[in-house]
């Protein structure tokens, strides 16, 4: 598939130490139940929108191609009315030919339908569904059905920083399927850039997932999605002779309740 086909398929410590002074691992104790489940939940149902940054990139080689996929793009969302809007640039480059577009997409509600405007090379298209489009999954909705998987998570030694402010970070494997209700299947496929050669296989492998949470706020900062061994496996297993590379997607939180009418 050229670059020009493949872009035509596009349409997402001080206090702290006070309060830990018995000992580490009575303050890893006291760390971790910042991070719960219910403390996060309980963070996010109280916000009606957010604002992000995404970046995804991804290299495949091929016997005869090498192909590198990167897109960024600014994000907005909305709870209620629950609607979403991303501007941003992809870029592919197949061998020796770089192809890019400036790319934008609406997701919103038109009485009882979902519709999504995306725009490509200037020229606007238009697709509706009678059900919720699969990329307007809200955090809510993503603490609450990866419950299990985040109270498994580990909790990194050190906090992380995320936009110059302090973060928790935790680490663990996410069922795909979890994943992708939550950041859709279309931004896990780069908006139609990669194919997904077994949406059902996806469905149940564990994907190494990042989640930074700010400590002050304790709502999400970042999620880090490493996708590079899950889909290299895949594309072996389907007798494929390509190599995956590098296959990440990173979701940057730049501000909540932010965002106005979309």
């Amino acid at each position: 598939m050229t670059g020009k086909k493949r872009m035509r398929r596009l349409a997402l410590t001080g206090a702290l130490l006070m309060l830990c002074t018995n000992t580490a691992t009575g303050c890893r104790q006291q760390e971790k139940q910042e991070v719960t489940p219910e403390v996060l939940m309980d963070a996010v149902e109280e916000v009606n929108s957010a604002s992000s940054s995404l970046e995804i990139e991804v290299e495949l080689e091929d016997v005869l191609d090498h192909t590198r996929i990167r897109m960024d793009m600014d994000m907005e969302n909305t709870v209620s009315p629950r609607a979403g809007h991303a501007k941003g640039r992809a870029e592919v480059k197949l061998n020796d030919n770089l192809v890019s577009s400036n790319m934008e997409i609406y997701q919103v509600e038109e009485g009882d339908k979902y519709v999504t405007y995306s725009s490509l090379y200037e020229q606007w298209s238009r697709t509706e569904s009678e059900n919720s489009p699969s990329s307007s999954g809200t955090e809510t909705d993503f603490f609450q059905s990866a419950r299990a998987e985040i109270e498994d998570f580990t909790l990194a030694r050190q906090p992380v920083k995320v936009r110059e402010k302090t973060c928790y970070e935790i680490y663990g494997d996410m069922q795909g399927k979890k994943l992708m209700d939550f950041l859709g299947e279309e931004m896990i496929q780069a908006y139609g850039l990669v194919d997904l050669l077994d949406q059902d296989a996806l469905d149940t492998l564990e994907i190494p997932v990042t989640v930074d949470i700010y400590k002050k706020e304790k709502l999400p900062a970042r999620i880090i999605v490493d996708m590079t061994d899950v889909m290299d496996e895949l594309y072996q297993s389907f007798g494929k002779t390509t190599n995956v590379n590098f296959y990440n997607i990173e979701l940057v939180y730049n501000g909540y309740d932010n965002v106005g009418q979309i």
